[in-house]
């Protein structure tokens, strides 16, 4: 009858050795990496040896180990970058609004209760200075006479004006620098998506043949992935040799970004490198393919993104701040330009103090003007040009009080110009007063602001749940590891023992020779 003998049972007992020792090591490699991101587990795969037949049946020859396997969940992998694409957009879209509000020169807080708040009782800010002018102007009804009180109305004028030229600059200014974060954002990406062809290239190396997984190189391009899904949204999905094909946008139609170990603008695939191109209200993602000159002039669209911090900053840029046809530069245009009518309108009928018409002594139609040149009809005004007409700011005795010439003395005018805080009938206002038109960009500014930051609240529970769901199936338990490693511990000692009783049995029969 045949069996191991004792050599076998030597070499058995030396092999479990190996084997305990490389599940020690797989346990220890787990326990190393207990923090580290997007670490997922391993476990050593074992199986008994090949058998050995002998006349009493089947000899067991020992154990085996056939692999490392990576323990990982391939469907919360594929569902977390969503989450955390949906979760930076609202994040972003969120604090860019909120940097922005700052610039409005009206703190929000004082909005919280506005729903029961008339636009005369909120105060604060562009609210106050408007109401300031047409008081001035209320004061100066009452002695037109006065040179304190035409004074008020110039000065008054001029803050209005002033902090309108600051807030629509501070729009642009911001609308630029969040544009410089856009291409610093889309340059960082295509860095990250060059790292993931380059994994890709080294894991279908690795796993040829199909026997053995890159394990910790696919650790790797997950955190990849999941870094680039801050930036914007995309789809991937996994070839055969390994690979990860990863597209802007959805699987099907999206721009292509990384194919095989090709990413970016290479003459022998069809991968694009991403670009920013244009300005608000249209600035978008474009992009180089297929090895041409990276020149704005070969840059072609590609799938825009939906969510990500991109996808937050070009909402921002194009529409939240927008420009003279959308957004809030829009609005201020508005306010600027429906002011400048409304009062215009009412001061070219007037009369100064001299008693002349107020078009022949201002030198123009306009007590608010745009461009600062004597003698040139009101042009287009906008939040960032609005100013007093030169003319009146040097002479305050130029502002028309009286609507009746001769009668230095008749304030009507002045009164007339004073109630327009309540006049409704600016073309560019909407139906709405100077006040009301400029708190209701506001609140609505706020309601975005709190909209956009409760989704992001509930997508971050949404997140979380994803990520508890994944810790559970391939994050480390240092209690299940630490498990493992006594009894592997005692798996070794035990194998141990086995070959020193073999030793003993050896040197008996050496003995006995």
């Amino acid at each position: 009858m045949s069996s191991l003998g004792i050599n076998g049972a030597l070499y058995m007992a030396a092999n479990a050795l190996d084997v305990q020792q490389q599940a020690i090591e797989v346990t220890g490699q787990n326990i190393a990496n207990v923090d580290t991101p997007n670490y997922s587990r391993e476990q050593i795969q074992l199986q008994t040896s090949t058998p050995l037949a002998t006349t009493l049946g089947q000899q067991g020859t020992g154990v085996t180990a056939t692999g490392i396997e990576q323990i990982r969940s391939s469907l919360l992998d594929s569902q977390i970058p969503g989450g955390i694409s949906s979760l930076s957009y609202y994040n972003t879209k969120s604090d860019l609004m909120t940097q922005v509000q700052t610039s409005l020169d009206q703190p929000l807080s004082s909005l919280n209760s506005l729903s029961s708040t008339s636009a005369t009782s909120t105060s604060g800010g562009l609210t106050d200075d408007i109401n300031n002018f047409f008081s001035a102007y209320q004061s100066l009804s009452t002695d037109p006479t006065s040179s304190v009180l035409r004074q008020q109305v110039v000065s008054s004028a001029q803050i209005v004006a002033t902090a309108l030229n600051t807030i629509g600059n501070s729009l642009i200014t911001t609308q630029t620098q969040i544009g410089t974060d856009v291409t610093t954002a889309v340059n960082a990406a295509n860095t990250i998506l060059a790292n993931i062809a380059s994994l890709n290239q080294q894991i279908s190396s690795v796993e040829v043949g199909g026997t053995t997984k890159a394990n910790d190189l696919r650790d790797q391009r997950q955190q990849l992935v999941e870094t680039l899904s801050q930036t914007f949204d995309i789809s991937t999905h996994e070839e055969s040799n390994g690979s990860l094909t990863v597209r802007l946008g959805s699987a099907q139609g999206g721009t292509l970004l990384v194919s095989g170990n090709y990413s970016g603008n290479t003459a022998s695939a069809t991968t694009v490198k991403l670009a920013v191109n244009g300005s608000a209200p249209t600035m978008a993602l474009e992009g180089w393919t297929g090895g041409v000159a990276e020149t704005v002039g070969n840059l072609t669209a590609v799938t825009q993104p939906s969510a990500g911090t991109v996808a937050a900053q070009l909402n921002v840029i194009n529409s939240v701040i927008g420009d003279g046809t959308t957004g809030l530069v829009q609005n201020y245009d508005n306010i600027a330009a429906g002011l400048a009518n409304l009062v215009d309108t009412v001061h070219q009928t007037g009369f100064t103090l001299q008693g002349s018409p107020a078009y022949n002594t201002a030198g123009s139609a306009s007590f608010f003007d745009n461009d600062n040149i004597p003698g040139n009809a009101l042009g287009t005004v906008t939040a960032r040009n609005i100013q007093l007409n030169s003319a009146i700011a040097a002479d305050p005795t130029q502002i028309a009080a009286s609507d009746t010439a001769g009668q230095p003395l008749n304030g009507n005018l002045a009164q007339t110009i004073a109630d327009l805080k309540s006049n409704t009938t600016a073309p560019q206002l909407g139906g709405q007063t100077v006040s009301n038109y400029y708190l209701n960009t506001l609140t609505s500014l706020a309601a975005n602001i709190q909209s956009t930051t409760n989704q992001g609240s509930t997508q971050q529970l949404v997140n979380q749940q994803l990520s508890q769901q994944r810790d559970s199936v391939q994050g480390v338990s240092l209690d299940q590891e630490t498990s493992n490693l006594m009894i592997y511990q005692h798996a070794y000692e035990a194998s141990a023992r086995l070959m020193s009783t073999i030793d003993s049995m050896m040197q008996t029969l050496i003995q006995i020779q």
